[in-house]
């Protein structure tokens, strides 16, 4: 039970459909304290599934978020911070350079930042706030999530598969390729190809590194908490669906 415990959080995989785009929906309950989200070049929705809470880019500058709110690829942690009551949020985490799949809005506009989803796609964004019953068990909520972004992916929007090709690369490599190589195996210029994998990713070729496991920062958000606890005790204190803690 999420009421019994101090932090509470989950992983679910997505649609297989979806995961080659998204790469896992991630849930957390916590009754205090901060939660960091990792740099990793990773885009994604933070859903808030409770009471209002804080949200930045570890910049010392917050907003309140209420509903949907979609964030881009970050150089920067993205923090949320607990206000009262229960914080309690959905994340949708994307794979890097793959939002545009599903919004036809360049990634690059919303490099280090964030915005309301109903700003950038309406339609999407109902549909999922529409979802939000509170009488859904999570697996229930993450399957009609899924079912709104896989219709949004069926619009087809027009999307660069070279610069899949070329993130590929850089993660079957673990980052140590030049750029010049990865423009040309397929087959852009330089500048050319900077331009396009800025404009679909949010950061350059050289800011895109191998990301760290998401869940593996669940212990990094712990210890902003103050919360004093050793890694072992931490994995005795959080829940997960996700592998047992290492």
């Amino acid at each position: 039970n999420p009421r019994s415990v101090p932090v509470y959080c989950e992983e679910h995989l997505p649609h297989p459909l979806l995961r080659p785009y998204i790469r896992c929906y991630f849930y957390i309950s916590v009754a205090s304290a901060e939660f960091r989200f990792p740099a990793d070049g990773c885009p994604g929705f933070i859903v808030n599934l409770g009471d209002p809470f804080l949200m930045g880019f570890g910049d010392g500058r917050f907003k309140n978020l209420s509903g949907c709110q979609l964030f881009g690829a970050s150089t920067r942690h993205l923090v949320t911070q607990h206000l009262s009551g229960q914080t309690k949020l959905l994340a949708v985490k994307f794979h890097p350079g793959q939002l545009p799949r599903f919004l036809g809005f360049p990634a690059v506009e919303l490099t280090d930042t964030s915005t309301s989803l109903e700003a950038i796609c309406g339609q999407l964004a109902r549909q999922m706030e529409a979802r939000l019953d509170g009488n859904n068990a999570l697996p229930r909520l993450v399957e009609q999530f899924d079912q709104a972004l896989l219709a949004c992916l069926s619009h087809q929007h027009p999307y660069d598969e070279r610069i899949s090709a070329a993130l590929a690369t850089i993660s079957r490599l673990r980052g140590q390729v030049r750029i010049d190589s990865l423009a040309k195996s397929i087959d852009l210029g330089r500048r050319q190809f900077e331009r396009r994998f800025r404009e679909l990713v949010g950061l350059p070729p050289k800011k895109n590194v191998p990301h760290r496991p998401f869940s593996g920062s669940i212990f990094d958000a712990f210890r902003i908490a103050r919360a004093g606890l050793g890694r072992a005790r931490l994995c005795e204190r959080v829940q997960r669906s996700s592998p047992s803690c290492p």
